[in-house]
């Protein structure tokens, strides 16, 4: 119940939720109970922007985080079990916050290795959650080094793993970015049909009024004033000389403005920048 009221964007009952569980927890509980705990206190933390909590919540469950490791070694005679998946997904989330928040690019690609790892171990051991959870985690590890083009791969390889599944929540669960992702890649035409139709119907599970706006606020460098004014203005179909005019600008500031929207949005085409802000709710 906790983790679906996070979902629906409602962290103080999540977190009551939570409170109450503990009352069991600490009457004794089974291991696996334990690691869903653990997990769900490092959602509640980190959506509430307390990575270090979050950090210390795993440390009670075994060699999380700890010598500049994201997780221990992943077992290579044997398929990875579910509650190590669980941890080393949250341990992976945690890392990509505390790597981002720092701006350490260094830790932020050991992290991508991570994840590369996870996701291979989840997928051979048929944890389709933990892949889906570990893919979309590499996409916001990529997404903090600034690199769009494989963040976006990332989510379509999601969508790709999750449509068959009709497995919604990772989406949700991991938010704006993948709503962003979701959105752009919806207005690149980079999904087949039956992917198409499932990224819209993960958009629409969004909570009310919040598809849009979170997608909006995920660029991952968000559009100035004024570049927002000149995509309204190549909406309208205006090309850059008549644009220049409008706003009294001279050409080459307004070549310039342009090619900063299109590598924010990480569209090469004016078609692409219109699709993709429509789809974000920018115009």
């Amino acid at each position: 119940m906790s983790r679906l009221m996070l979902r629906e964007r409602q962290p103080d009952v999540a977190v009551e939720q939570m409170q109450a569980a503990g009352v069991l927890l600490r009457a004794g509980a089974h291991p696996w109970v334990q690691h869903e705990a653990a997990a769900q206190q490092v959602r509640l933390d980190l959506a509430a922007g307390r990575a270090a909590e979050a950090a210390a919540a795993l440390g009670e469950h075994g060699d999380y985080l700890k010598n500049g490791q994201v997780f221990p070694p992943l077992p290579a005679d044997r398929a990875i079990t579910y509650d190590e998946a669980l941890l080393s997904t949250a341990a992976l989330a945690v890392w990509a916050r505390l790597a981002a928040e720092g701006g350490n690019e260094a830790r932020l690609q050991l992290g991508v290795e991570a994840a590369d790892a996870l996701v291979d171990a989840a997928e051979r051991a048929g944890l389709l959650p933990a892949a889906l959870a570990a893919v979309l985690l590499r996409a916001e590890l990529y997404g903090a080094l600034g690199q769009a083009v494989p963040s976006r791969a990332s989510v379509a390889r999601a969508v790709a793993l999750a449509e068959p599944a009709g497995a919604v929540e990772p989406f949700l669960e991991a938010d704006a970015p993948a709503a962003a992702a979701l959105a752009a890649l919806l207005a690149e035409g980079a999904l087949d049909a039956v992917e198409a139709a499932f990224a819209r119907l993960v958009l629409d599970a969004f909570p009310a009024g919040a598809a849009a706006g979170p997608a909006a606020d995920a660029l991952l460098d968000p559009l100035t004033e004024r570049e927002l004014e000149i995509l309204g203005l190549i909406a309208d179909g205006l090309s850059n000389q008549q644009i220049a005019d409008a706003l009294y600008l001279s050409h080459h500031t307004v070549k310039k403005h342009v090619s900063n929207l299109f590598s924010k949005m990480a569209v090469s085409r004016r078609t692409q920048a219109v699709a993709l802000a429509r789809e974000l709710g920018l115009l």
